[in-house]
């Protein structure tokens, strides 16, 4: 066993390696835009599994490389799939983009490893390389995202709050003609998620975005709110016309702006 092997500290291997596994799933969410009930809770709670499930294998697996295919052949697309079980069309982005932050966190604790030594006490170090990976991501992510006309939108309800992708659209002029207000325009797997109440409901005439009939289901939210930059846009009730999914087909955003927004 390796536990007879190696000294092991159990205290210790749990801290750093709950914290490496809340950095790589937080950065594979933000990554991805996928959307939960309780994010924060399922987080911690699949980190905290996955590592216990990994201190376990420490006293079954006899050679550490059958350890380490353990680890990444195993447990990444458990935790994943435990994570995303409602949202399994996706697990495949998840488990490649967990191995990616697998390999960024640990070339970048390696580094400070390098840089520094084990003078900060390597769980600090661990935490260290956490925190520069998920700020450095999340940046990137952003800044990328804005440059392509792409900005965050809360979509508000009384108990619980969606973030999703929207992109601006200059040609999205449709407006309700009951209301003379601007609609939005999202995707039937969002509105999905999202559990739109029926008697919010009313149908507009269009004759694009996948609809062949001529009319597209217009739902009213009370809220929502558009980051762009440094400003935040609050509307309050804001029709959301649902789209057909070749709409959103391929793209990184799962609303269009319309283009009065600003």
């Amino acid at each position: 066993m390796l536990v007879d092997t190696y000294i092991f500290y159990a205290d210790i291997y749990f801290v750093q390696n709950v914290i490496v596994k809340l950095g790589i799933l937080t950065l594979t969410i933000r990554t991805l835009k996928i959307q939960m009930t309780k994010p924060v809770i399922k987080v911690v709670a699949v980190a905290i599994i996955a590592t216990l499930l990994e201190i376990t294998g420490l006293f079954f697996f006899p050679y550490y490389g059958l350890f380490v295919l353990f680890m990444h052949m195993i447990l990444i697309p458990s935790m994943m799939a435990v994570l995303l079980w409602r949202q399994r069309e996706i697990l495949g982005k998840a488990i490649v983009c967990g191995y990616f932050y697998v390999i960024l966190l640990n070339g970048v604790i390696e580094v400070l490893w390098n840089l520094i030594g084990n003078g900060w006490g390597y769980p600090l170090l661990v935490l260290t390389g956490n925190i520069i990976c998920v700020l450095i991501v999340l940046y990137v992510l952003h800044r990328w995202r804005i440059s392509k006309g792409i900005y965050p939108v809360d979509i508000h309800f009384p108990d619980i709050i969606w973030t999703v992708q929207g992109f601006y659209d200059s040609g999205n002029h449709l407006k309700d003609p009951y209301t003379g207000k601007s609609v939005h325009i999202i995707s039937g797997k969002l509105a999905r998620r999202l559990e739109l109440a029926p008697e919010k409901k009313v149908c507009i005439p269009y004759q694009s975005l996948g609809n062949s009939d001529g009319l597209i289901d217009v739902y009213y939210i009370d809220e929502i709110k558009i980051k762009k930059q440094e400003s935040v846009i609050v509307q309050k009730g804001v029709p959301l016309a649902v789209a057909e999914e070749s709409v959103f087909a391929g793209k990184g955003y799962e609303m269009i702006i319309n283009e009065d927004v600003w």
